[in-house]
Formats: structure tokens, sequence, C-alpha cells
């Protein structure tokens, strides 16, 4: 099965617009329904990115396995801060979301300390 992105897309329109009426009563199960649709987006996203998955695994036991390694965490980091900062958005914490992007920028330098030693000791050893 590949990722067919249109699909996707058109089954999230039709998904929001069952959840209009939803939302517009108040209802407290407005929250998990979105909550619910997220995760299938996920979901479907991540299986269509099985293809990128096997590529990219050529590069983990290369000469790059340094670099491919921080990338994917980065890429983790960037993932999961985004999905709780969209989550904290949507309830109504402005304030917690603005905290969690800062977490996660302070995550993703300090996964990026190997690069930095990598780089400087290039240029150390240029010069």
């Amino acid at each position: 099965m590949s990722f067919n992105a249109v699909i996707l897309f058109g089954a999230i329109i039709g998904a929001i617009f069952l959840l209009i009426p939803i939302k517009e009563m108040k209802n407290s199960y407005f929250p998990i329904a979105v909550t619910a649709l997220s995760a299938i987006v996920m979901a479907y996203s991540l299986k269509g990115a099985i293809p990128i998955f096997n590529y990219f695994n050529t590069f983990y036991n290369s000469d790059l396995s340094v670099y491919f390694k921080v990338l994917v965490k980065v890429l983790g980091i960037t993932l999961v801060c985004n999905i709780t900062t969209d989550l904290a958005t949507e309830m109504g914490m402005n304030t917690l979301s603005g905290k969690v992007e800062f977490a996660g920028k302070i995550a993703v330098l300090l996964s990026a300390i190997p690069l930095f030693d990598q780089l400087f000791s290039e240029i150390e050893r240029f010069i």
C-alpha cells in the first residue's frame, strides 16, 4: 500500500465536517474525537513512510551513521514536540504550548552536540 495524500486529506476534510456539529454542541466528546482522528492520521502517515525508513536504513551502518542517528533523533523530537504543542493549543493551553516548543528546541540542540563536536574537531584539524 502506498501513501496517498489526496485520499488522506479528503478523509480528514470529511471528518472535520462530521466533527463540526459535535463542537457546536459543546460536547465533551469533541477533544476525544479530535485526538482519535489525529492518532489515525499519524498512524496512516507513519505506515506510508515505511519506504523512507527502509531507504534511510542503508545509512545506519555506513560512515554517515553519526549524522543519521542525530537526524532520526531530532526528527522524533520534533514530531513529539509538534503533536504535544498542537494538543496543548487545542485544549486552550497556549502558555504550555510555548514552553513545550522551548523544551523541544533545547532537546534538539542537546541532540546535536555530537555533530558540533565533530564539526569543531574538523575545523581544528583544518587549521
